[in-house]
C-alpha cells in the first residue's frame, strides 16, 4: 500500500527510493488511495500494472464520545461563543505547524483561540513548546518522546474546534484529516496529494501552499462560515469511504 510516496522524515532518499522501486517490483499489486497516489507511483517507481486506486476508509464511529463541544471547551477553559482552531498528529517539522503559529498570531481576532495535542520525537515538541508558551489563547497538550496523544485528548480537541487545521508542507495521504471529518468537522488543508479528492467542497477549505499568506487567508475566511453547513459536508465528505465497499475492493485486488 503506498500510503505516502516516500517518508515523510526521509534522511536517505535514495535508500528510500531504491527500497520502493523494488517492492514495486516484488508485489503482485499495488494499492494506491487516490488517482494522484497511482500516479506518483508509476511515474516515481515505474508500476503501472495491477495498480488498484482504494480510498482510505473513514473513522466515523471508531472513536465514540457523547461529549459536546461545550463540555470540552469548558474542560478546556474556552469561551463558548468564540472561534477555535484545532490541530491534532504527530508534533514533526513536516505537518507545518510553524506556519499554523505564525498564521494564527496574525489574525485579529482577539476572539480566536488554537488548540493542539501530540507528541513527537526529538526536540521539536520542545520548540513548539517554547514558541506557544505564555499565549494566552493556545491551549496544548504535547506528548513527549515518541508517545501519541490519548483516544481521550484527540476527543476532546477535536470537539473543542470549530475546525481543524493541518498544514502539511508536504503529504499524500492524511488520517488525521479523515479522522477530524469523521467528527464533522472542517478542515484547513493544502491541496496537496490526495486531499483534494477527499475534502468535498464546503466541507473547509484547500489552500495553495507555495502562495504566500494563502493559510492565513483561508482561517479568516472560514470564521464566516456556516457552521452547521460545513459539519454537515464535512461528515458528508468521509461517509463515501465506507468500510465494507473497502472491503470488496481489496479483495478484488488481491483475486486479481
Amino acid at each position: 500500500t503506498a500510503h505516502n510516496t516516500y517518508p515523510h522524515n526521509n534522511t536517505h532518499r535514495d535508500l528510500d527510493h531504491d527500497f520502493r522501486i523494488q517492492i514495486c517490483q516484488l508485489a503482485n499489486a499495488i494499492i494506491a488511495h487516490c488517482p494522484a497516489n497511482a500516479q506518483d507511483v508509476t511515474h516515481h517507481f515505474g508500476r503501472s500494472d495491477n495498480v488498484f486506486v482504494i480510498p482510505h476508509g473513514h473513522y466515523i464511529d471508531v472513536y465514540p464520545s457523547n461529549q459536546t463541544q461545550s463540555q470540552a471547551r469548558k474542560d478546556l477553559k474556552i469561551p463558548d461563543n468564540d472561534f477555535v482552531f484545532g490541530f491534532i498528529g504527530g508534533i514533526l517539522p513536516y505537518k507545518g505547524i510553524d506556519d499554523l503559529l505564525d498564521s494564527f498570531q496574525q489574525l485579529a481576532s482577539q476572539n480566536s483561540w488554537l488548540v493542539l495535542t501530540g507528541g513527537g520525537p526529538g526536540t521539536y515538541p520542545e520548540q513548539i513548546r517554547q514558541q506557544i508558551k505564555g499565549h494566552p489563547r493556545i491551549v496544548s497538550k504535547i506528548v513527549d518522546g515518541d508517545m501519541q496523544a490519548s483516544n481521550q485528548d484527540l476527543l476532546l480537541f477535536i470537539e473543542a474546534s470549530d475546525v481543524v487545521v493541518l498544514p502539511f508542507r508536504a503529504t499524500m495521504t492524511s488520517g488525521s484529516v479523515i479522522l477530524a471529518l469523521s467528527r464533522a468537522k472542517p478542515v484547513i488543508t493544502p491541496a496537496l496529494g490526495c486531499l483534494p479528492s477527499v475534502v468535498l467542497p464546503g466541507a473547509g477549505l484547500l489552500y495553495d501552499p507555495s502562495q504566500k499568506h494563502s493559510l492565513l487567508r483561508a482561517m479568516q475566511k472560514i470564521q464566516n462560515w456556516d457552521r452547521a453547513k460545513s459539519s454537515a459536508v464535512a461528515l458528508a465528505s468521509v461517509q463515501r469511504f465506507d468500510w465494507d465497499q473497502i472491503a470488496k475492493m481489496t479483495l478484488k485486488a488481491y483475486q486479481s
